[in-house]
């Protein structure tokens, strides 16, 4: 980040040209078909998601999707489907910007949206254990996510090598719920 701890951070949704500043601030892999944020302004603009990301200034430093209900073929895990929430998925925050409230402002702005279109419970997914997700559990767990009591599960993330083969890295996780 350009200029330290003194810019302050906010969250916002994304435009077009914000996707497009995100695709070159946080880059794929090589061998990764397309750019996350260029795919997912596509599904925003069909209504299944909203995209919102932290900003430093005119830096991007963070993003997160709120995949909605109702909305067709919208990528949302069988939890949410089964509890009818909307559910954020993706959280990444730059870590340069940690602990400087950019993860704060996206949940915030995530449980606005919610709000304001009527949905009563948000929710996500959360690593039972990998140490490097610590700072995200607590997190959730001070702005009111609580366990949704379905217990243990597998999940995770597929990526690809540069030679663009396909791979899926899992871990156990569980659901976490904020009614709001």
């Amino acid at each position: 980040m350009s200029n330290g701890s003194a810019v302050p951070v906010h969250a916002r949704r994304v435009s077009r040209a914000d996707a497009d500043d995100l695709a070159a601030a946080f880059p794929e892999p090589p061998g990764t078909p397309v750019n996350r944020h260029v795919r997912r302004f596509d599904l925003q603009t069909a209504g299944i998601l909203t995209m919102l990301a932290s900003w430093a200034g005119t830096e991007p430093v963070g993003y997160c999707v709120v995949c909605w209900p109702r909305a067709g073929e919208d990528g949302r895990s069988e939890r949410a489907l089964g509890l009818g929430c909307a559910e954020i998925a993706d959280v990444f925050v730059a870590e340069q910007a940690r602990r400087r409230g950019a993860g704060r402002s996206l949940l915030a702005e995530a449980e606005e949206l919610t709000s304001a279109r009527g949905i009563a419970q948000l929710g996500l997914e959360v690593t039972v254990a990998n140490p490097n997700n610590e700072a995200a559990r607590r997190l959730y767990a001070s702005c009111g996510y609580e366990d949704a009591g379905l217990g243990q599960f597998t999940s995770g993330y597929t990526y690809w090598t540069p030679d663009g083969v396909e791979h899926r890295d899992e871990e156990p996780h569980r659901y976490l719920i904020k009614r709001l």
